[in-house]
């Protein structure tokens, strides 16, 4: 359905459950996530959506009808125990791994422009190491963050950056935070 959201850090999700029949599908979805735009687009195609609490009392009374439903393995086992079910790989994440020249342009032009981002903040980083000036872990992760901000189209990151020196190896905090180290490895 090319639905967005932002529940889950670093990943485009939302908390929702979605359900495809033979003639319909419907998304169990919390009602304040869906803003006008949404609800119109999901009435053009044909999708009812349904609070996300809902789900249990739709799964117990069976609305599809007696037959089996085909789940992918992945499905959670509170909702696989409640159905007669037949194990399947999910035919919608194989679909959504086939991308066509539009997405993998769009991604080429994404990753290019984060390379950018990821030159100019070497750059910033090597200026400020050979004038010896002390550079954090965390300042380092926050100023590549500021340049990948800059991107157009920049929405979120995709992973937490990570900023490590010699024996560091996690993502830096503030209240923990060391300075860059000039002759062991960094890692970025």
């Amino acid at each position: 359905m090319n639905l967005r959201g932002s529940d889950i850090p670093f990943n485009p999700f939302f908390h929702a459950y979605l359900f495809v029949g033979l003639n319909r599908a419907i998304l169990f979805v919390q009602p304040q996530k869906l803003i006008p735009e949404v609800t119109g687009y999901l009435n053009t195609i044909g999708v009812e959506f349904r609070d996300y609490t809902t789900l249990w009392s739709f799964l117990s009374s069976k609305e599809w009808g007696n037959g089996r439903v085909v789940i992918a393995p992945q499905t959670s086992f509170a909702i696989s125990s409640m159905l007669t079910t037949i194990l399947a790989p999910c035919y919608a994440a194989y679909m959504m791994c086939i991308k066509n020249q539009t997405e993998i342009d769009c991604m080429t032009r994404a990753y290019l422009r984060d390379g950018v981002s990821f030159v100019r903040f070497l750059t910033w980083l090597e200026g400020k190491l050979s004038q010896e000036h002390d550079v954090t872990e965390y300042m380092a992760a926050r100023t590549l963050m500021e340049y990948q901000r800059k991107n157009k189209n920049f929405i979120g990151l995709a992973c937490k950056n990570i900023s490590a020196s010699g024996q560091n190896t996690a993502s830096p905090r503030q209240s923990t935070e060391s300075s860059i180290s000039r002759d062991q490895p960094y890692l970025k």
